[in-house]
């Protein structure tokens, strides 16, 4: 957890592109979510059409823990956006970020159940 799959058109992702996105997913959501770096997923398709949902190039699906504010996930989707612009030529508006909550109890990593992080959100804010 998390857990983070972005379909995308063909090359709109440069795949040397791919592994320093991923490390600076991970990296954001261990800062600003309060989650193990080392427990964050992201999974790269290439196999949208041409056009994808929303008639965008990326769209970039997040699971996260229940309990965060609105604020806290535009928050959230701004950085994530960010993240994909340094590393390629996308624009905010070539891009969709959507997030799935789920229930703490649902969370679990190596068999083991995480514990409730649902206040640890609180640095999206900042």
């Amino acid at each position: 957890m998390p857990l983070y799959i972005c379909n995308a058109v063909r090359g709109a992702i440069p795949v040397e592109a791919m592994a320093p996105i991923a490390e600076d997913l991970a990296r954001l959501h261990d800062q600003l979510a309060g989650s193990v770096k080392r427990l964050a997923h992201v999974f790269f398709f290439e196999d949208a059409p041409k056009q994808p949902i929303c008639g965008k190039s990326v769209f970039l699906v997040g699971t996260i823990i229940e309990g965060r504010t609105r604020l806290q996930k535009a928050a959230l989707a701004a950085r994530l956006k960010d993240i994909f612009k340094q590393h390629t030529s996308l624009s905010d508006k070539q891009m969709v970020i959507e997030f799935t909550e789920i229930p703490t109890n649902w969370v679990m990593e190596g068999g083991v159940v995480i514990a409730d992080q649902s206040n640890s959100a609180t640095n999206l804010e900042q």
